[in-house]
């Protein structure tokens, strides 16, 4: 049971601030501090090991807008990240029957993560030839390839359901 307080004493608990320490300072519970706590911080021998660096390499820049785009896909076999580019570049464009200036005027792209290589050109003829390329001799071995042109950047896919049978390409493309 609680101790019953008195009137005087409560209107000082009232006054001062109640906490756990006592009041006053002259009764032999308070000591001189002569030196500073160490900080928790410093405590600690070893300090945190800095995270690694992730290294990312930087994304090339994007093909031209305009430029017709072959890609080249591998069926079996063939992993394009296990050769060079170079050697990769000279063996499409000879297999394409392509000469050795136009060979330098092309961009070529290497996919390593999807296995496939791209060939931007802005000539629709050397698209063509590159596109009839089926199997490319690397080293030793034969590989076989799909080629083919990729949707212009500025297309998109769709169906049209349901069109009038004698209707003209332009008057589709109007009612579209």
């Amino acid at each position: 049971m609680a101790s019953p307080v008195s009137t005087i004493e409560s209107a000082a608990m009232d006054a001062a601030d109640t906490n756990e320490y006592p009041v006053n300072p002259d009764d032999g519970s308070w000591f001189t501090a002569t030196h500073r706590r160490k900080p928790k911080a410093a405590t600690n021998s070893a300090p945190e090991p800095l995270p690694a660096k992730i290294q990312v390499t930087p994304r090339p820049p994007p093909l031209p807008v305009d430029d017709f785009k072959v890609i080249f896909r591998p069926r079996e076999g063939l992993r394009l990240s296990e050769w060079a580019h170079h050697v990769l570049t000279r063996a499409i464009c000879m297999t394409a029957g392509l000469p050795e200036e136009t060979v330098n005027k092309l961009l070529f792209r290497i996919q390593a993560e999807r296995n496939t290589a791209i060939a931007s050109t802005p000539d629709e003829t050397i698209a063509t030839k590159l596109q009839a390329v089926n199997a490319l001799n690397l080293g030793s071995q034969r590989y076989e390839m799909q080629a083919y042109v990729a949707a212009p950047d500025n297309s998109c896919k769709g169906g049209i359901i349901g069109p009038a049978e004698n209707i003209s390409p332009t008057e589709l493309l109007n009612n579209i």
